[in-house]
């Protein structure tokens, strides 16, 4: 079973694909301390057709004269994007698609990059820090598929958002305890706000600030014309209280989120629920040719695969200096 499923035979159904999802993440952690770089967690993160997939931090690659901080949409993320993931019900379900650290092609194929354009060592560092910030992705998309299914998944809802924020924090500890290279699952606590070196009052408000955003974009979206959600059961909030209502409505996002004179979508590329469905009517995360909307889990990111790139000064690919990477 996949980790999007819910266990219906338990009280608390989301709970065991929960931890299998940090057990899975603490594993691609310890394979990425021993040079494997798991490359293929979602389907979307993995196209052997056409190998241009959905990467989390893209503009890593290629020689642009204009480089986007921000992924572009990501489609069918409800659907096609991470329905046959590689994490079930036990952790990993597949570790048959890796790269070797100082051969690692995927992510500049993603980008139309032919590997060329930064130094071996330089380039091989970044796919390194692309490809776990990718399986720290892909592990919050698997967790919000699992919990959008509940009828108190909501942006308002205080503990929606709680929750969602400790899982943030988790799924870095466990991805970061398994590069820490001990092999053991003992996670470390703290060990990502230490390795971001922030403040604790900032690091909250950067987990506060990215579970908000991440459940109200990931929340099931009501029908427009009867207002109801049809696919849940009675739920204690305002159904139209979402961004599919605020744009189509009100031609804004949420108030309490963003402040409408800094965030002015383009009605032209955000007309629900065309601007926001695939050729299937499947569900995108942004609009038609906009950005990715978790804004501040890819700042955060950002800043997090810069400081493990400043802390791995060992870290340098077998071509380079005929080492592969060292564990502490």
């Amino acid at each position: 079973r996949y980790a999007h499923e819910w266990d219906s035979t338990v009280q608390c159904p989301w709970q065991k694909p929960e931890d299998a999802i940090l057990t899975a993440c603490c594993d691609m952690g310890l394979f990425a301390s021993m040079g494997l770089m798991l490359t293929s967690m979602l389907p979307a993160m993995h196209n052997s057709d056409t190998r241009r997939s959905w990467q989390t931090l893209f503009d890593l690659f290629g020689d642009r004269d204009k480089l986007e901080m921000h992924p572009g949409t990501l489609g069918a993320w409800r659907g096609t994007a991470t329905e046959h993931c590689d994490i079930g019900f036990n952790g990993l379900r597949d570790v048959g698609d890796y790269e070797q650290f100082g051969a690692i092609q995927s992510c500049f194929e993603k980008s139309g990059d032919n590997g060329t354009v930064q130094p071996l060592a330089v380039g091989q560092r970044l796919a390194v820090v692309a490809t776990l910030c990718d399986n720290v992705m892909a592990a919050i998309l698997i967790r919000s598929r699992l919990r959008e299914q509940g009828c108190d998944y909501h942006y308002t809802i205080d503990r929606a958002v709680d929750d969602t924020a400790c899982f943030i924090n988790d799924v870095c500890d466990h991805l970061l305890t398994g590069l820490a290279g001990k092999g053991k699952r003992e996670v470390q606590p703290g060990i990502t706000r230490a390795t971001m070196g922030f403040g604790k009052e900032l690091y909250e408000e950067w987990l506060q600030r990215a579970a908000s955003e991440i459940v109200y974009w990931t929340a099931r979206q009501p029908d427009l014309n009867s207002g109801k959600i049809a696919t849940l059961g009675p739920v204690s909030y305002d159904p139209m209280d979402s961004w599919a209502a605020h744009l189509s409505c009100e031609k804004k996002l949420s108030s309490r989120l963003y402040d409408p004179q800094e965030f002015q979508p383009n009605r032209a590329k955000n007309r629900y629920p065309a601007s926001f469905r695939n050729t299937n009517h499947e569900e995108n995360l942004g609009g038609g040719n906009e950005v990715f909307p978790f804004l501040t889990l890819v700042q955060g990111l950002t800043s997090l695969g810069g400081d493990i790139l400043a802390r791995s000064d060992r870290l340098s690919p077998p071509e380079a200096d005929d080492t592969a990477m060292e564990r502490d």
